[in-house]
């Protein structure tokens, strides 16, 4: 069992304008202003070892509280931890997050202990095999993995650190899929590949059952013994993702009351209600569109038996389709150092300091130059406020934590970032969000 807590102040910064998609709370009006919160997270990881080969896990969870700016406005998120749940009405109750079976096949005779974990019975398990996972669970728990930044719990907050923030793997709101996974783990090398079920709109919390799907491959490389990893991974999904070319080509039509996202052109007599912004309507993605991506995870121990070491994140996505199931951002670079605490006889605390760098395609940034923030739907996280105003800019983060082993179960992490141009625009910012973490885990 696993409960986390979070809480969160940002700092004034500046902001011309403000909106329902730009960083603030919407309920206060304060575009710019202070923001505090507080979020609550616990997990309840249950496993059983029903054959020799075939585990099944059942894990529950709850979340509650809001996120500061409640959730809105930024691509890298400072706490990963915050469901952004947008329209979606998750309500407040416990919710299966896992619920899946695998079936492991020994490739060889060696073996290797295991302690209990979350999704993880404790025993000996295979040096090298082969799986096969099926049910509900995250396309983040095998890939995209990294040592030194991959737990919101007890390591960095921001997305940035946790996830390629250009990899808009398949989820549902809370960041789950129903699919099958397989692949072969081997000393030097394993290879992944996943199929998992589309939302049927973004940030969705059903699953799409017309064929949408989230087709993930990954290749992972151990090239030496000092436990250096390269992980090469790839996207490719298919789903009713909004165009921005096709928002902005409708940009001159009017909108029909009669289908509420078909567009004609102005008529002869003059120009008829509608929009007088790019829109990408929930009901103009009936067709679906292809999203690809590349993405390349480094892992590198550098000391202290490998609990110190070095970590980089890089992705590309084609941007042309609206942002689906992560956050806004279609390219990233994200690296930086943990370093153990044995340094100053706390080797159960540690240090991690990451910079980061998030950009959007030339597609998407004209799409948020034409200025979308009225229309709530028509981006994912981020809006360009008023007309004219969206001055774009590579969004800039740098995160640094402190974990504190405080005992056997308990961590306390104080927890600093600065983000540069929040939301893509350098009309806004920059904004400080500090906090504090404390992490229970029995």
């Amino acid at each position: 069992m696993k409960a986390t807590f979070v809480g969160q102040y940002s700092t004034n910064f500046n902001s011309p304008y403000e909106g329902p998609m730009t960083f603030g709370n919407p309920y206060k009006n304060n575009g710019g202003g202070r923001s505090e919160e507080v979020t609550q997270s616990y997990g309840l990881y249950t496993g059983a070892q029903l054959t020799k080969d075939i585990q099944a896990y059942l894990d529950i969870q709850l979340f509650k509280g809001n996120g500061v700016g409640y959730g809105q406005g930024i691509g890298g998120y400072p706490n990963f931890l915050y469901i952004r749940a947008g329209s979606s009405d998750l309500g407040k109750n416990p919710y299966i997050a896992r619920a899946y079976i695998i079936y492991t096949k020994a490739l060889s005779q060696s073996l290797e202990y295991e302690g209990r974990a979350p999704d993880q019975l404790p025993g000996y398990y295979p040096k090298e095999y082969f799986y096969i996972k099926i049910g509900k669970f995250s396309l983040a728990d095998d890939f995209d993995n990294n040592r030194y930044a991959n737990s919101p719990r007890t390591q960095f907050l921001n997305y940035d650190f946790n996830d390629n923030v250009a990899w808009d793997y398949g989820a549902d709101t809370r960041g789950y899929t129903v699919g099958v996974e397989s692949g072969v783990v081997k000393k030097h090398y394993s290879f992944k590949i996943a199929l998992g079920a589309e939302p049927t709109m973004a940030n969705g919390n059903t699953y799409d059952q017309s064929g949408a799907y989230s087709l993930n491959t990954q290749l992972s490389l151990r090239p030496n013994d000092i436990g250096t990893v390269i992980r090469l991974l790839g996207m490719l999904n298919y789903g009713r993702m909004g165009s921005y070319t096709e928002a902005m080509d409708n940009f001159s039509y009017y909108y029909s009351p009669n289908s509420p996202c078909y567009y004609t052109k102005f008529g002869p007599n003059g120009a008829l209600a509608g929009y007088d912004y790019p829109v990408i309507c929930t009901e103009s993605k009936d067709h679906k569109r292809y999203k690809w991506g590349f993405f390349l995870n480094l892992e590198q121990p550098i000391a202290d038996d490998g609990k110190t070491g070095l970590f980089l994140r890089a992705g590309f996505n084609n941007g042309q389709t609206e942002d689906f199931a992560y956050t806004d951002a279609d390219r990233d670079i994200a690296g930086g150092i943990s370093i153990n605490g044995v340094h100053w006889k706390r080797p159960k605390d540690q240090l991690g300091i990451g910079l980061a760098i998030n950009a959007l395609s030339n597609t998407h940034k004209r799409y948020l130059e034409s200025g979308t923030i009225n229309e709530p739907s028509s981006s994912f996280f981020v809006g360009s406020g008023q007309n004219g105003q969206f001055n774009y800019g590579y969004e800039e983060i740098m995160e640094a934590y402190y974990k504190y082993q405080l005992n056997k179960y308990i961590s306390i992490s104080p927890d600093a970032q600065y983000i540069r141009h929040p939301g893509y625009d350098k009309n806004r910012g920059p904004l400080w969000v500090y906090g504090l973490r404390v992490n229970a885990q029995f």
